[in-house]
């Protein structure tokens, strides 16, 4: 069990961190996360950790399977394909799905599923990338690959749930 966790809390770290490396250079200006938002937190085996960057992330130590959103507000944030590039970009080798474009709280999103190899974990990711009020955000759910689908399900409720408000 205890490697479980090693490998579980390797794999949060990577998905985090590659979250929360894609800040570009904006000068002398502040990125910030967004404030008002809004959603049902992930049930069933999830608990809120305060382990890693990001505005918020969920881990369920059972599966491995983590869910998070992250938020930049920046003048100069990048379109949600570049910012998605950007971060698919770290993951290599990986097979990657088609981007999907689709309507997400009233504003046009991307999505993107990942499959690749962390530490030899076959390793699966569910992103997407939407921008409102000026802020871009990053909702993901990652996990190994061989459980990732016993808490799809769970993610999808939280995404439904998910609400950036004014």
């Amino acid at each position: 069990m205890t490697k479980l966790i090693v490998k579980l809390t390797s794999l949060a770290s990577l998905t985090i961190a590659a979250a929360s490396c894609i800040q570009l250079p904006v000068g002398t200006e502040e990125v910030k996360p967004y404030q008002n938002v809004r959603y049902n937190e992930p049930q069933s085996g999830f608990t809120l950790t305060n382990e890693f960057s990001g505005d918020r992330a969920w881990i369920n130590k059972a599966t491995g399977a983590i869910i998070s959103y992250k938020s930049e507000c920046s003048s100069n944030s990048p379109n949600t394909n570049v910012f998605l590039k950007n971060i698919t970009n770290e993951f290599y080798p990986a097979k990657a799905s088609a981007i999907s474009t689709f309507k997400y709280n009233s504003r046009k999103a991307v999505r993107q599923s990942i499959e690749t190899e962390i530490e030899g974990i076959p390793t699966s990711f569910d992103l997407v990338v939407f921008k409102k009020y000026g802020c871009i955000f990053l909702m993901s759910h990652s996990g190994i690959s061989k459980s990732f689908k016993k808490t799809e399900a769970i993610y999808d409720n939280f995404l439904k749930s998910f609400e950036v408000e004014r």
